[in-house]
């Protein structure tokens, strides 16, 4: 599922390949109201005509608002339009609409999300390290992405909704929030009371009505149960605080790689919460 990142400067034109110039203002969609409607999509078919998407979108084939969300789905490599007019859910979409696993679904969020050059330059910044203030954001924004002062606010909540829905924020104990590298899969997202509170005059709010508050729903996750067999450690730390570990037995080889490509994002969090008595 990869591609090329997506620059908001231009993008697919409805009915050509062309492109054509569409400036700095943010994104019509952020990426949790492009995982609905690509849910949606996906429950119709890998492929629809025009006037399904419209129907789908709550918008007329001839409106402005339509054509920019059809841009944005499309920047976040989730559309492809086809020679008959029709537009067709890519791979990566249909990984996000109708997913084999939580983990394939986790992926293609996140292959989306860093799609866009802005949030992925905000990524490769940050990833491993906290989440900074909306001001420093802000500023790389403006001076090295080259985002206008009176877009940088929009595109800042934008970029955090989209990296807490592709799984890339991990709420500490300390009410922090850890940039990760690898999304989090089978953990709620935590809550940014900044992010989920959007302003009614951002790009988009009015978009798919009451159902972007409905999150997509996610392949089947099992919490956690207590094993048979196994390994189980559990450290004690100050203060009488604790941590645990468990490790089922009879691992698959993909099992293994998968707890070593967590354990190495466990490594990064552990480090960055040291502090010096």
């Amino acid at each position: 599922m990869e591609a090329r990142k997506a620059s908001v400067e231009t993008f697919p034109s409805i009915n050509t390949r062309k492109k054509r110039p569409y400036g700095k203002s943010p994104l019509e969609f952020d990426l949790s109201q492009a995982v609905e409607a690509i849910g949606r999509f996906a429950q119709e078919g890998k492929a629809l005509p025009v006037t399904k998407l419209a129907i789908l979108l709550g918008n007329t084939t001839t409106s402005s608002a339509f054509t920019k969300k059809l841009r944005a789905l499309s920047c976040f490599g989730l559309l492809d339009d086809q020679a008959d007019g029709s537009f067709a859910l890519t791979e990566r979409a249909l990984a996000i609409g109708l997913p084999r696993s939580a983990e394939d679904q986790a992926q293609a969020m996140k292959e989306a999300f860093l799609q866009i050059e802005q949030f992925n330059l905000l990524f490769r910044q940050h990833k491993g390290k906290l989440l900074p203030a909306d001001e420093f954001l802000r500023n790389i924004l403006e001076h090295e992405g080259g985002i206008p002062r009176e877009f940088s606010d929009v595109w800042v909540k934008q970029f955090k909704t989209g990296a807490m829905t592709a799984g890339l924020f991990h709420g500490r104990g300390d009410g922090k929030i850890q940039i990760v590298e690898s999304p989090v899969v089978g953990e709620t997202t935590p809550y940014v009371e900044d992010v989920k509170e959007k302003e009614k005059s951002a790009p988009g709010s009015d978009t798919l009505q009451d159902d972007t508050k409905k999150p997509l729903a996610r392949a089947d996750r099992q919490p956690l149960k207590s094993q048979a067999s196994g390994h189980y450690t559990r450290i004690d730390f100050s203060d009488g605080r604790q941590a645990e570990i468990m490790i089922p037995d009879r691992l698959t080889p993909r099992d293994a790689q998968k707890l070593q490509k967590a354990l190495d994002g466990v490594k990064v969090i552990i480090e960055s919460m040291i502090y010096e008595d």
